[in-house]
């Protein structure tokens, strides 16, 4: 059983499931639109979609790393911004988006996710701070590694490092010069 119907099974959950293209221009409006619809008022947002690529930044698939973008980013941004308004205006809400660990420092073989999700946890932290005068709340979380595989080589002929491979602690960089420390003047 799927975990989001296994929850509607308790008394105090309100689940409605609705199918839509959340890439398509207007996605999050037209979320808003089918809120208003079904006279929902959230309460809590929980910004967790979104996907990664795997490879080299300047061989990707243009249309499938706009996709990525506009999920990651654009949605995201668009749904804080209409949810948001209405939370402040209410004065009270909580909007937690899903970042990642990859937000946190450059990573060759996934450059534009780990910028999506820097992006992520640099949006959730402004609005936190934006949204401190309400009692309106919008941290980030930042979770590890999933367990199944995330990332999927762009071409069957490419093994870029995995993640893990890259994180690891106890491996150096596959890169000399991939991650330096940068102090300021």
């Amino acid at each position: 059983m799927h975990w989001a119907a296994a929850e509607s099974q308790r008394a105090d959950v309100d689940y409605r499931p609705v199918q839509m293209d959340l890439s398509q221009p207007g996605a999050a409006e037209e979320i808003i639109q089918w809120l208003d619809r079904e006279d929902i008022e959230l309460d809590v947002l929980v910004n967790n979609v979104g996907f990664g690529m795997m490879g080299e930044h300047v061989e990707q698939d243009s249309q499938k790393l706009e996709r990525m973008l506009t999920l990651n980013n654009i949605l995201l941004s668009k749904l804080c911004m209409l949810v948001g308004a209405t939370m402040k205006a209410r004065g009270e809400g909580k909007i937690m988006n899903i970042g990642s660990l990859a937000g946190f420092c450059p990573m060759p073989f996934f450059a534009a996710y780990s910028a999506s999700k820097a992006f992520v946890i640099n949006l959730s932290a402004s609005l936190q701070e934006e949204l401190k005068p309400t009692a309106c709340r919008s941290p980030a979380s930042a979770p590890a590694l999933p367990k199944r595989r995330f990332w999927i080589p762009p071409k069957a002929n490419t093994n870029p490092p995995v993640a893990s491979e890259i994180l690891s602690p106890h491996k150096s960089p596959p890169r000399k010069t991939w991650l330096k420390r940068v102090t300021p003047p």
